[in-house]
């Protein structure tokens, strides 16, 4: 069932209620000389595939003129039966609506389980998502596919490991010239796994190199590329986590030429020596961020932010556990115009489980501020999955709130100022009132906010949702 309401001519009031589901209780018109303000619902959008089950937007980049990808998956559940999505939205939202168009792909042969888990957009607005697809009943392989900014598919390239078991890719990324990058794990047999960065050609979706990583002598080779990003020279620099002998996993760091070469490889073993690993990585001015996660030997874990030179030199590291929980896990990453680093994402182990997190360095590695959110008058959890943040430093946080034994899960959208003071928070219920949130959110031209993810339906599904908001 597709869904769609524009909300723009609604007045805050009337949006409130639309989020509860009683929209066709409302006008369609604003009073005389009101205007949208920093938060209003613009509007949203939901679709359900065919076979009524599971789908959800896991990713979204601004596209060419104004426009927004988004990456779904759809599909008979979490796991298996799924498509890999596209959709490409409007500027606007006028009729005939907000969608330009909208594909999916589906493995030819097995028809099983293909996910998006990134996107990418290149210097032609054209759209590239990375994700798995389920090659057979026992292995799912990497899976690369590239949209024009017409709609129409370009190419589609898969990768499977020589032991023909499960690979799993975690990012993607374009140079100026188109080529696409991609990164993460294939399994070689025996329990090992390999770290893997792979290039694809613009034009047809030819591999070009890939380069394989596979720890120190005498480890046991648990070893995953989880993100990445291309500088200007084309050259990449990648994050992730590589196993040390003793099974512990050490944070990677490590910068790639354009051929594949690897210019500097850095390590990171954390104060306890337990695990640590990179989930993310940013350029800022000839500098390179990376985040993660470094665990203790007691099973609690720490926001890991460490800074590094072009040339492989370490400028500084750091660290943040909150008071409220034992592990903190890192879910969203942006820099803003000043090289500002914010972190968002869960607090787990504390009352209620989990909280949403922010926390923010300043490019020297003074810690600016920390911010948990959950509902203290009743409880309720609360979750940043996404994260936003312009160059002046305005922050948004995207995520879900609710799921307690008396009520269901709403998406939450968060606005804060610079200075870490939530300016406003806003909540998404979906028309069935089932259980909504978002996953994806991106910084929509200069006046608003693109945020994707689900909403539950009463049949036990799952829609994909879109909403557009005023920043």
């Amino acid at each position: 069932m597709l869904a769609f309401r524009r909300i723009a001519s609604l007045s805050r009031a009337a949006v409130a209620l639309l989020a509860c589901g009683l929209a066709a209780l409302l006008p369609l018109a604003l009073p005389m000389g009101a205007h949208a303000a920093s938060g209003d619902l613009i509007w949203y959008y939901s679709d359900d595939s065919p076979t009524g089950a599971v789908d959800g937007i896991d990713a979204a980049a601004r596209g060419p003129s104004g426009s927004m990808y988004a990456a779904f998956h759809w599909g008979t559940d979490w796991t298996v039966g799924g498509d890999l999505g596209m959709i490409r939205f409007r500027p606007k939202a006028d009729p005939p609506g907000p969608v330009m168009w909208q594909r999916a792909y589906d493995d030819p042969d097995y028809h099983m389980g293909d996910d998006p888990s990134c996107i990418a957009v290149d210097a032609a607005g054209n759209v590239i998502a990375g994700g798995q697809t389920q090659t057979t009943p026992e292995a799912i392989d990497w899976v690369v596919v590239k949209w024009l900014a017409d709609g129409t598919q370009a190419w589609v390239s898969t990768f499977a490991g020589k032991a023909h078991e499960d690979d799993w890719l975690d990012d993607v990324a374009c140079d100026k010239a188109g080529n696409v990058y991609a990164c993460g794990q294939i399994d070689v047999g025996s329990g090992n796994y390999d770290w893997l960065v792979t290039k694809y050609r613009a034009s047809d979706g030819k591999l070009l190199w890939k380069y394989v990583y596979s720890g120190p002598k005498g480890s046991a080779r648990a070893d995953w590329a989880h993100a990445l990003v291309v500088d200007a020279s084309g050259d990449l620099y990648v994050t992730g986590s590589s196993e040390r002998p003793n099974s512990n996993k050490d944070l990677i760091v490590m910068r790639l030429s354009h051929k594949g070469k690897a210019s500097w490889i850095r390590r990171v073993d954390g104060a306890t020596h337990a695990t640590d690993y990179g989930s993310d990585i940013a350029l800022y001015e000839g500098s390179v961020y990376v985040v993660g996660q470094s665990w203790s030997a007691g099973g609690t874990n720490r926001v890991l932010l460490a800074r590094y030179g072009s040339s492989g030199d370490r400028a500084w590291l750091r660290t943040w556990r909150s008071s409220l929980g034992n592990a903190a896990r890192v879910r969203g990453f942006a820099l803003d115009g000043a090289g500002n680093a914010v972190v968002a994402g869960v607090v787990a182990g504390g009352a209620p489980d989990p909280m949403a997190f922010l926390v923010s360095w300043t490019s020297g590695g003074r810690l600016r501020w920390s911010d948990t959110y959950w509902r203290k008058a009743t409880g309720e959890q609360a979750a940043y999955n996404a994260l936003a943040v312009d160059d002046k430093g305005r922050i948004w946080a995207a995520g879900s709130v609710g799921d307690t034994d008396a009520s269901t899960k709403d998406g939450l959208l968060a606005r804060y100022q610079p200075s870490g003071k939530r300016r406003w928070m806003r909540t998404f219920d979906g028309g069935d009132h089932m259980d909504a949130w978002f996953s994806a959110l991106v910084l929509w031209g200069g006046a608003s906010l693109f945020t994707g993810g689900t909403t539950g339906t009463m049949d036990g599904g799952a829609d994909l949702l879109a909403a557009k908001y005023v920043r």
